[in-house]
């Protein structure tokens, strides 16, 4: 790569004499003291909280794809017994009572 720019500063020597010799060193190079777009007027931050909302509700719904793939795939290969139709033990006795009192009550 040194090669090569000193082979381009040759080639402007010789394109241009007069021109080559007016080239800084890098004694006399000075870095610019603003980068392009970093001023604070080229910058619009108008449109970031609406970016940032965005990006978040996108993460979201990619969160809930992820999540809705993996508990089907967990469900696919997982077999179901049924549940349990079985009233509860309160229940089933007062369930009992109440038909054996309208029996009673259909005795002649």
């Amino acid at each position: 790569m040194i090669e090569r720019a000193r082979g381009s500063l040759e080639q402007l020597r010789r394109d241009d004499p007069e021109g080559a010799q007016g080239l800084p060193t890098p004694e006399q190079w000075f870095p610019s003291r603003s980068a392009p777009g970093t001023e604070a007027f080229k910058q619009d931050y108008s449109k970031w909280e609406s970016l940032k909302k965005d990006v978040r509700l996108a993460v979201e719904r990619l969160e809930q794809s992820l999540s809705a793939k993996l508990d089907e795939r967990g469900r696919r290969g997982r077999v179901d017994a049924g549940r349990d139709d079985r009233a509860p033990e309160p229940w089933r006795a007062e369930t009992a009572r109440y038909f054996r009192a309208v029996a009673e009550k259909s005795r002649p």
